[in-house]
């Protein structure tokens, strides 16, 4: 991935592979976003002045399902 200081606003769109509908859209600038999808999830975040580091985890199989949509994260600082 480039580190090239990128300042054009960009749109992240999360689609239903199979049905094309959208899920999810944003318009991200000098930010970032997180997709997980199926078992994996956002299992912590730190933030420490300027760093944020994010923990995905696999989530462990339960008797009950949980929703397989995804998640976008998008911080704002």
């Amino acid at each position: 991935m480039s580190r090239v200081h990128q300042h054009k606003p960009v749109k992240v769109t999360v689609s239903d592979l199979e049905s094309g509908e959208v899920l999810n859209e944003c318009v991200l600038q000098n930010d970032y976003a997180l997709i997980t999808a199926g078992n994996r999830y956002l299992k912590s975040m730190q933030i420490m002045g300027r760093t944020h580091m994010l923990a995905v985890a696999v989530e462990k199989p339960s008797p009950v399902p949980s929703s397989a949509l995804p998640q976008v994260v998008s911080p704002s600082v």
